[in-house]
């Protein structure tokens, strides 16, 4: 394993750092917000980071980094830097994933401990639909006083299972569109009447 002094360490793949991103690279006793323009060199930043971090013995084995990106190139390439930068033993311990595969991973180890109907079963695929997926489920289902924006919204915010006592045509919405996307054939295990 390579470890370098804090004080030794430099920049790898890159001339030099600003001196404001050398202070928030170098600092580990606070968390830091970076914020830059397109193309300002965050990804190369966060590489740069981990590096350092593992480098230096600052994150020693067996402890891992998480970086969470939006998208699976932006990940992919985070990581790819790293272990252009980093030995073997040190990049295998920096995990870059998106927001879905990490949020699957975790389902995925902790699924057998979630009660019924909440635990998917069997095969299953994570879905994150468009405005239009929603307004085509309205349009189907003949729900015109419910907006994709409230189904989307509400989707996000309304607890399982559903209450259907106050009739609400959004109510019944999500409990129709939860049954459709969801559960396939079961019939409403997630309502409440």
């Amino acid at each position: 394993m390579t470890r370098v002094s804090r004080h030794d360490w430099v920049p790898q793949g890159v001339d030099l750092l600003e001196d404001r991103a050398w202070e928030a690279l170098r600092e580990t006793d606070s968390s830091i917000l970076v914020t830059a323009g397109a193309g300002a060199g965050k990804t190369e930043f966060l590489a740069q980071k981990a590096t350092y971090l593992l480098q230096t013995g600052i994150c020693p084995a067996p402890k891992r980094i998480l970086a969470i990106s939006f998208k699976k190139d932006a990940a992919r390439n985070l990581a790819e830097r790293v272990a252009k930068r980093c030995p073997r033993d040190q990049a295998q311990r920096f995990d870059s994933m998106t927001f879905d595969a990490f949020t699957k991973g975790l389902l995925d180890r902790f699924r057998s401990a979630l009660p019924e109907p909440f635990n998917a079963t069997g095969m299953y695929h994570i879905v994150n639909p468009f405005r239009r997926d929603y307004e085509d489920f309205i349009e189907r289902h003949g729900y015109y006083g419910v907006s994709a924006q409230q189904l989307e919204r509400r989707l996000l915010l309304t607890d399982l299972p559903i209450d259907l006592s106050n009739g609400s045509e959004v109510n019944r919405a999500l409990a129709d569109y939860w049954h459709e996307q969801f559960f396939g054939g079961t019939r409403y295990p997630y309502l409440s009447r």
